[in-house]
């Protein structure tokens, strides 16, 4: 027990003793930051999962909604605007956004008239 204490006491056992600590703490600190970003990166994988879930049930009721004739039907009409044999297709404008749209044109000079004609936009 004597030699316990001497031990202890000299300065050469109380430096090795605060490395040991400083090096057991800094263990333990980056030990912690790897599991917060562990946890940061399972925590958006989660949300990532239930987003991909989510779009997978609209896309299996989309693909059941569209195996109908009623759903390929709707699905058409929506898309390209079209009718069937004997129907006839209303098509409303808005009266403002036409009349803006006609009053852009004319006030619109030739020359620029002629650039758009020839500016190919992608």
């Amino acid at each position: 027990m004597h030699m316990f204490w001497f031990v202890a006491r000299s300065k050469i056992a109380l430096g090795f003793l605060i490395v040991f600590i400083v090096l057991v703490g800094n263990a333990t600190v980056n030990m912690y930051g790897r599991y917060m970003e562990a946890k940061a990166r399972a925590d958006r994988a989660a949300e990532e999962l239930a987003l991909l879930e989510e779009r997978k049930t609209r896309l299996t009721a989309d693909l059941e909604r569209l195996g109908t004739p009623r759903g390929t039907e709707e699905e058409l009409r929506k898309r390209f605007n079209v009718a069937a044999e004997g129907e006839k297709v209303i098509v409303i404008v808005d009266p403002k956004a036409s009349r803006q749209k006609n009053e852009d044109v004319r006030t619109e000079s030739v020359w620029r008239r002629i650039v758009n004609f020839f500016t190919f936009e992608r």
